[in-house]
């Protein structure tokens, strides 16, 4: 093994031992260490170290760099914590604004529910008033159950009864 930096194999193979990365010494590639410091490792298959220029030759062994990885490790984690604090002010400030548009819709909305619910039972009213006046019989029904809701005195008169009476009853 060819070790580059100032780390010593003494130092790396209880790196290895710990972290699990012999498979690392098979397969290649690079990963980072955190023991007492962090350390970057890097495996790379040596070829053609005799500069045949044979393609075919296999790997004759592998190449193992490691370095102090601290200040990468450093920018790394000082980026993740800029990240989440970049996230929790833009949920805050999102927050912020549904409240805002809540507050602001939620108001005119009740505001013309009731508005409606008025006008609904001012209507409702009128009718019942010019049906009274009919001099027709006149009966209101719920089409699922086929109870009578309501029903003018012409009605009432036209069955023998008070609109009292028939209000509840099957039509």
């Amino acid at each position: 093994f060819i070790g580059i930096d100032a780390l010593t194999w003494d130092v790396l193979q209880p790196l290895l031992d710990q972290n699990g990365l012999h498979g690392l010494l098979r397969t290649g590639g690079t990963r980072f260490i955190r023991g007492d410091r962090p350390v970057q490792v890097t495996v790379f298959p040596l070829k053609d170290y005799l500069n045949r220029k044979d393609p075919r030759l296999a790997p004759s062994g592998r190449v193992v760099v490691w370095k102090d990885a601290t200040a990468r490790y450093d920018a790394f984690r000082q980026g993740v914590i800029h990240n989440i604090l970049y996230t929790v002010a833009a949920l805050t400030i999102l927050e912020t604004i549904l409240f805002g548009t809540w507050i602001g819709t939620r108001q005119p909305l009740e505001d013309r529910l009731a508005m409606r619910t008025r006008q609904l039972k001012d209507s409702y009213e009128k009718m019942k008033a010019i049906a009274e006046e009919l001099p027709l019989g006149i009966l209101m029904v719920d089409p699922l159950s086929d109870r009578i809701l309501e029903a003018n005195a012409h009605c009432a008169k036209m069955a023998g009864q008070t609109p009292d009476q028939l209000i509840g009853g099957s039509y």
